[in-house]
């Protein structure tokens, strides 16, 4: 199979056309220190998408195939997870699908378990592409940020277009927000609310396409190791990353195979308890001593409002109980649109026994922030209910972790902790 892609390079050379070119690269990590490359072009290649790796720039000497998805008439998504790759090193790769083939990038692979220096992860939740200008300028000038992971309600293209109908701008949206968010390092998703269908408050109206995340688990791949991109986990450095899907397949859930109202119906991919579980018990605490866990819908916060009624309880019915049983170290979480620290928790209470949770939910969207008006609790270390913001996760070494919150108007930094 290798030999036949080399030899239709050399009978056809690069070919330059606008339907194939390649645009909105995306990176993701993988399991067992893979890549996944991912990009979108407006036409089905004539076969399947590969890309052509390697640790020189003239010298593409590995191979691996992958898949398109098109959900819709716009666009094709391609997906290609490279091979297992050395540690830390810089690779550089071209797309396409062996006749037409990109110019050469490059990204740089996973660290290993021993750390040579810092690194820095992005963490934040709830953007779309209106008031996210600051936030993604911040970002984009912060060049020492290694990968990003956003907690879900990524671009808010539902909340765009008309509230009936099939919603003429949700693909649109969707492209720009990739667009502005073409960062060249790993963007780790996890879904919310806002990435079911086409409408935020129903599928009513919506395409059968554009149902059940479909836009979601077309435009991104997440490691292979869970179910679809609902969840998943994978390694970085010391730390054991865990995503969660808080919108479905769970008891309690908001969102059902029979759900109308809220984002419409969704779910059925699978026992997701008894996979994190599984996962959360396989996790060799000496080589990986930090476990994080990230979802969309935070378990505890001083936001009154919820909907549905009483998520967070039904949250920490579904959850807690196995995050705290493997000692989970952190939870991060988005939907509400704000920022709160919390120490460790615990059944509702404080407790050096608990898991320290963090919202950080104010990226930016047209949905503004929510204002501080809402219940006190002695766990709460700090919280800002007022502006857009974003967070830095930076990890040392085994024993060092520390987070950073930024207002993104200003870049001032607001909170500061070492864990």
């Amino acid at each position: 199979m290798q030999f036949l892609y080399f030899i239709y390079l050399a009978l056809f050379n690069t070919v330059s056309s606008s339907s194939f070119s390649p645009y909105n690269f995306r990176f993701a990590f993988n399991t067992n220190n893979k890549m996944t490359i991912s990009w979108s072009t407006k036409s089905l290649y004539e076969f399947k998408p590969i890309i052509l790796y390697g640790k020189y720039s003239d010298k593409l000497n590995l191979l691996a195939e992958g898949n398109s998805f098109q959900y819709h008439d716009s666009s094709v998504h391609h997906h290609v997870s490279t091979n297992s790759l050395e540690y830390e090193k810089l690779y550089f790769f071209s797309v396409g699908d062996g006749i037409i083939m990109s110019q050469v990038k490059n990204f740089t692979s996973a660290p290993g378990i021993t750390l040579n220096k810092s690194k820095n992860i992005a963490i934040y939740g709830d953007m779309g592409v209106e008031n996210s200008d600051n936030t993604i300028h911040r970002l984009k000038n912060k060049n020492d940020i290694d990968f990003f992971i956003h907690m879900g309600d990524i671009s808010y293209a539902d909340d765009k277009g008309s509230l009936f109908g099939s919603n003429p701008v949700y693909e649109s949206t969707y492209d720009k927000f990739q667009e502005i968010t073409a960062f060249n390092k790993p963007y780790m998703v996890c879904p919310g609310n806002h990435d079911i269908s086409c409408h935020s408050w129903s599928d009513f109206g919506c395409k059968s396409n554009f149902l059940n995340f479909t836009a979601f688990n077309s435009r991104f791949k997440m490691p292979s190791n869970g179910s679809k991109n609902m969840w998943y986990s994978f390694n970085f450095g010391p730390i054991h990353f865990v995503s969660i899907n808080t919108e479905t397949d769970y008891p309690g859930a908001p969102t059902t195979t029979y759900t109308i109202l809220g984002s419409g119906a969704g779910g059925g991919f699978g026992n997701q308890l008894k996979w994190l579980e599984n996962d959360l018990s396989s996790v060799n605490r000496t080589e990986r001593p930090w476990i994080i866990v990230y979802g969309h819908r935070p378990m505890y916060s001083k936001n009154i409002v919820d909907i549905p009624l009483n998520m967070k309880n039904r949250m920490r019915k579904a959850f807690e109980n196995i995050l705290l049983k493997y000692n989970v170290d952190i939870y991060f979480a988005g939907h509400i649109h704000a920022y709160e620290r919390m120490s460790k928790v615990k059944n509702g209470k404080k407790d050096n026994n608990g898991i320290y949770h963090i919202i950080s939910g104010a990226a930016g969207c047209q949905e503004k922030p929510i204002s501080d008006n809402y219940l006190k609790h002695d766990y709460t270390e700090y919280s800002n209910y007022k502006d857009f913001g974003y967070g830095i996760l930076t990890v040392f070494d085994n024993n060092s972790l520390v987070w950073k919150y930024y207002r993104s108007s200003d870049d001032i930094l607001l909170d500061f902790f070492y864990f």
